[in-house]
């Protein structure tokens, strides 16, 4: 199981970086104005305020989907494994997912990045 997760981790990896760079440096290359400061503020308002709640409720959902394979395998062996296996998965992501979000935290903490006042998706205000 280790070494299924080394390996997932390291076809992930390269993904990950492509995604990472086009992030960060689109707005270079489209002549943006912005400082990297601003960019990398921007980058990471989008992470928590988007991306992370989203990912933590797929990753929930993930794991509430194996439990409920698992109570209601009925002894089935293999549908027993699957279950505990997608419980597993699960809380993995959960844990990945807490770690990009407590570093994206000590990024804004000692870079002193301050986050963008400006909303970067449209809500309706409240009072």
């Amino acid at each position: 199981m280790l070494n299924q997760l080394k390996t997932r981790l390291i076809s992930f990896l390269p993904l990950a970086a492509i995604a990472l760079m086009a992030v960060l440096f689109v707005p270079f290359v489209a002549s943006a104005q912005t400082a990297i400061q601003d960019t990398l503020a921007r980058v990471l308002d989008v992470i928590t305020r988007f991306l992370i709640p989203i990912s933590i409720g797929f990753a929930i959902l993930y794991f509430i989907w194996g439990l409920i394979t698992y109570i209601t395998a009925g002894g089935d062996d293999t549908k027993m494994q699957k279950g505990k296996h997608a419980m597993t998965w699960g809380l993995v992501a959960m844990a990945i997912i807490f770690a990009i979000w407590g570093f994206a935290a000590l990024i804004v903490e000692f870079a002193g990045v301050r986050r963008s006042e400006q909303p970067i998706f449209p809500f309706i205000p409240t009072p």
